[in-house]
Parts: C-alpha cells; structure tokens; sequence
C-alpha cells in the first residue's frame, strides 16, 4: 500500500478547516479547538530544505459545527 492511500484512509471521517504556511497560525487555531474538547490534528506538507508548501488542520466530521462556534478562520 503507498503513502497516499495510508493517508487517505487515515482520514477518513475527518475533515480538513484550515490550511496554511505559518505554524504559528495553525497552532493557535489548534490550541483553540483543543481547549474547547475538539480533538484536532495538524499535517505538515511544508518541505523542510526548501521552506515551501502548507500545514492543514483537521477536526472530526461530527465536531464541524461546534468548531464553527468558536472561531473565525482568517
């Protein structure tokens, strides 16, 4: 089985909010949903020689709504 279809089954049930270059933005968002009990993970896509591509957010399906609540995303 290659990568991209690890990847995809891992996320399956989850759904991508956020997607940005700078991790100190995402991890703010993150911190948000996490102290407000919505489980979220981050992908780093970002290329680590050259510096370019983005970090996504994920949450969970069910949690969609809920984290609309809580936040803004630029």
């Amino acid at each position: 089985m290659n990568w991209a279809v690890k990847l995809e089954k891992m996320i399956e049930g989850w759904i991508k909010i956020y997607e940005n270059n700078n991790p100190i933005k995402v991890e703010i968002i993150k911190q948000k949903l996490i102290e407000n009990n919505i489980v979220a993970i981050d992908i780093n896509n970002k290329d680590s020689s050259y510096h370019f591509g983005t970090i996504s957010l994920y949450i969970m399906d069910k949690d969609l709504e809920k984290s609309k609540k809580l936040t803004t995303i630029e």
